[in-house]
This record gives C-alpha cells, structure tokens and sequence, in this order.
C-alpha cells in the first residue's frame, strides 16, 4: 500500500499517467525527461481519509533549477493576486508575516507599505530570493507568525504532511494559516492536456472537501473558505476546456472556426457569466488553536 503523505492512512489508486505524454506536452516549455529516469508511468492516488490526491512516486517533484527554467518561459509570478487581497483582511499592522514560497516579494512588501508589517519569507527558486533579499525581506525566520500563509505553493509539495505541520509550528497560538490553492472542482479537472497541474510542476490536486477533511489531523480550524471567480485572463482557457477542443479534429478548419466563435460569441457571454463561474484559485483561512 502506497500510504497517504497527507495522514499517513490507506490510499486507492485512481490512475496512472504514461511519463512520456507528460514530457511531451511539457516540451514547448521546458524539458522534464530527467525527471522520470527509468520510470514509464506516474500514478495518481487518493488518500480515503481526506479525499486528497497526490502524484506518485515523489521523486518527480521539481527543484530550483525547473522553476528557474519555467520562469524565463511562462507569466510565472504575478505581482498582485485574489488571493493577496483576501488575505489583506486577516493582516493587522505591525503583524510579523512570514510567507512560504514568496517568490520575489511582492506580497510582503504589499503589506510593508500598506500595514508596516514584518516581513519573513522561504523560496526555492534562488533568483527570485535574491529579489526578495534585496527588498528588505528576512530568509531566516527567529520569531513565530502572526500569519503564515503560502500563495500557489501547497500543490507543489511531495511532503505536505511535513509542510503544513511547519506552517503550524511557525504560527503563534491563535494566528492565521492561509493556503491559496488551484481549485480541482473547477474546469481545470477537465483538461487532460493540462501540463502545469502535473509533475514535476504539481505534486498535489486540493479540493475544498479535502481542504476541510485535514483539520481532522492538524490543530487548524476553518475559519472561511472562499473560491475565485473566472478571472479575465482565463477566459479563453475556460472556452478552450469546455468548447474548444471540440473542434480539434477539424484541424485548421475547427482553428479558424474556433477562434472566430471565441472572438464574437463566447468571450462576451463568459464575460457576462463570469462572476458565476468557479475560477482556477481557492483559499483557505485556517486559525492555528491555542
């Protein structure tokens, strides 16, 4: 039995993916291979306690120099996000913050401009700590949290179990844990295509249920839970999830004819829609108990 690295407990398979497609559909922007020495296949598995699914086995998981590489080739680190403004309202000023997997910064001096906070911070990828270094964020933590929260960084993870008992033990008794997180009920489950919500991008496939499931296992306690509407910038992966790639057989024909039914027809309506439509994020406000 492959045990669960989220509690430990039992595990059902749900499938298993050939390493080779996953290479191929990551080629365009980085290559992966050497990832998957010697391996034909991962498996996708759910632990039973939780509902979590997590990739297998972990030694796929990505490293600094794979997201060094990704960053020079994709819109990686967004400087403001939703999930950003959610968190704002759980940071009072002078709080100490510590953000796991800040990347340059941005975040955290956000909110040393807004609210004087105390700006702490972790990050793998070694030219983006550098940034952050140089904006007067702190690498080497010595005091514990009033939050401890992590932006598109918990799915990336092998070792959740031990990440998320790290952010519990660098939060003070009553203070806020928050994990924003891509959403797997949204329609990112359906695009098999969907190379970034795979290995060695993304180790884990959150839901709200299984988000919820984990304080069972952990001192944290639901404080909200609130889901990201369709966002502008996904509009057309949206279209291309649930319409477009029903074209595809029809070759260069299905191409000019989806682009132009996106164009006139579908992008106004999902834009009407939009506000109804749960979008890629989701975040969870836990508070550490006392």
């Amino acid at each position: 039995m492959i045990p669960s690295p989220l509690t430990g407990g039992e595990t059902r398979l749900i499938k298993t993916i050939p390493t080779k497609r996953i290479s191929e559909l990551y080629a365009p922007q980085v290559a992966v291979e050497r990832f998957f020495s010697n391996l034909s296949e991962v498996a996708i598995y759910e632990c039973t306690d939780t509902g979590y699914r997590f990739y297998h086995p972990p030694t796929v998981a990505g490293d600094g120099p794979f997201y060094e590489a990704l960053a020079k080739e994709t819109l990686y680190y967004l400087p403001w996000k939703w999930e950003h403004e959610i968190t704002d309202a759980y940071v009072r000023p002078g709080d100490t913050v510590l953000e796991l997997g800040c990347a340059t910064g941005d975040f955290l001096l956000t909110m040393m401009r807004r609210k004087k906070i105390k700006a702490l911070g972790t990050e793998l990828n070694k030219q983006a700590r550098q940034t952050a270094e140089a904006r007067g964020i702190m690498f080497m933590p010595t005091t514990t949290a009033d939050v401890t929260c992590a932006f598109q960084v918990l799915e990336h993870i092998s070792d959740v179990r031990g990440f998320i008992s790290h952010a519990i033990t660098s939060t003070k008794p009553g203070g806020y844990v928050i994990f924003g997180i891509p959403n797997n009920d949204c329609f990112i489950k359906d695009d098999p295509t969907c190379y970034l919500n795979m290995p060695p991008h993304h180790m884990g496939l959150w839901t709200r249920n299984s988000l919820q499931a984990i304080t069972q296992f952990f001192p944290l306690d639901v404080v909200d839970i609130k889901t990201e509407c369709l966002q502008p910038h996904h509009y057309r992966y949206y279209y291309q999830v649930r319409f477009g790639d029903k074209l595809r057989p029809l070759g260069f024909i299905g191409k000019v004819f989806n682009k132009a039914l996106y164009e006139l027809i579908a992008r106004p309506l999902i834009a009407l829609r939009a506000q109804a439509i749960c979008g890629h994020t989701i975040i969870v406000i836990y508070r550490k108990r006392a």
